[in-house]
């Protein structure tokens, strides 16, 4: 399984997470997301890797997407540090090994991720503990 991780020390409650990241204004939240469509929990996302059927669930401390028909089992998830300390990205995928180019585009996914999530949840009016001074410290790693 190869995985990769983001985290950024923008604060906000699994609640804030679960009401505003949604399928029908994921294009708000990641850049690299090309195009979506649908409503509640089901949608179709286009990627730079290819159009998906996309499921969106509430978890424990957040959300999970999923892309079902991907041959790759592509899923996210967004969710809060227990301590409330941050935000997390998650995004795993069922192979060892990748071709180079779509390694460069998961990390910039990943990354285009931290960028949407530090921008949109500053000055959120219900965000427990803001970003001080507009700056987020974030971190990203991959492993595979």
């Amino acid at each position: 399984m190869m995985e990769f991780f983001a985290k950024t020390v923008c604060r906000a409650n699994p609640q804030l997470i679960q009401h505003r990241v949604r399928i029908e204004n994921l294009m708000s939240w990641c850049a690299a997301i090309e195009a979506a469509s649908g409503r509640g929990e089901r949608g179709e996302l286009l990627l730079p890797w290819g159009r998906f059927r996309v499921r969106w669930e509430v978890i424990q401390s957040g959300v999970r997407f999923s892309l079902p028909g991907c041959p790759n089992a592509t899923q996210w998830t967004i969710t809060v540090d227990q301590h409330l300390s941050g935000v997390r990205l998650h995004c795993t995928l069922n192979r060892t090994k990748i071709t180079p180019d779509l390694r460069s585009q998961l990390e910039a996914f990943v990354a285009e991720w931290l960028a949407g999530l530090e921008s949109g949840l500053q000055g959120s009016p219900i965000v427990r503990v803001g970003c001080e001074d507009a700056v987020c410290l974030s971190s990203f790693s991959g492993m595979g």
